[in-house]
């Protein structure tokens, strides 16, 4: 699954505006996104509605790219808002 960061950049080792991550999975409500830490290849959870850094006051949104079969990302966003 993958979905674009649509915000501020938020840290040198969390998101890209306008880039595309891939999303692992869905765990507690939260994405399981492979970030821009390099040493971190099994990824952190984030908001699936407003991603960013963790006190909250740098946050985005995401846009689907690619969902899986089951649409969980989309199904998971609707159920957060």
């Amino acid at each position: 699954m993958k979905a674009k960061y649509i915000g501020p950049n938020v840290g040198a080792m969390m998101f890209t505006s306008d880039k595309i991550y891939t999303i692992l999975g869905v765990e507690e409500g939260m994405f399981r996104v492979v970030d821009d830490d390099p040493n971190e290849p099994t990824g952190y959870l984030y908001d699936p509605v407003e991603p960013g850094n963790i006190s909250g006051t740098i946050t985005g949104k995401w846009e689907i790219i690619e969902d899986d079969e089951k649409e969980t990302l989309r199904k998971t966003i609707e159920e957060n808002q």
